[in-house]
């Protein structure tokens, strides 16, 4: 999974807080593989969040986990749009 998310200028910090705050509860949950986000050298508003999860049940547990909820609802007002998110298989 790949989510990507621009935060108003005045947010970016807050952003990222939310982020790590997020990674530490969902590297937490069973079956999570990966979780890392990156933000652009370019663009200190632009974050990427890439994430495995060893199958779709632990991923769909993650999707409805209240941690998960409640940083959604706490990032929303703080984007310039809405987030992103696209699946992604590995190749190689």
């Amino acid at each position: 999974m790949m989510v990507e998310m621009k935060a108003k200028a005045e947010h970016a910090g807050e952003v990222s807080k939310v982020l790590v705050d997020l990674g530490r509860e969902s590297k937490a949950e069973g079956g999570c593989e990966l979780y890392e986000f990156v933000v652009s050298a370019k663009d200190a508003t632009r974050f990427r969040l890439f994430e495995r999860w060893s199958d779709k049940g632990s991923f769909d547990a993650h999707a409805t986990s209240p941690h998960l909820q409640r940083s959604l609802k706490v990032l929303g007002p703080l984007l310039v749009e809405p987030l992103q998110m696209s699946r992604w298989d590995i190749v190689a």
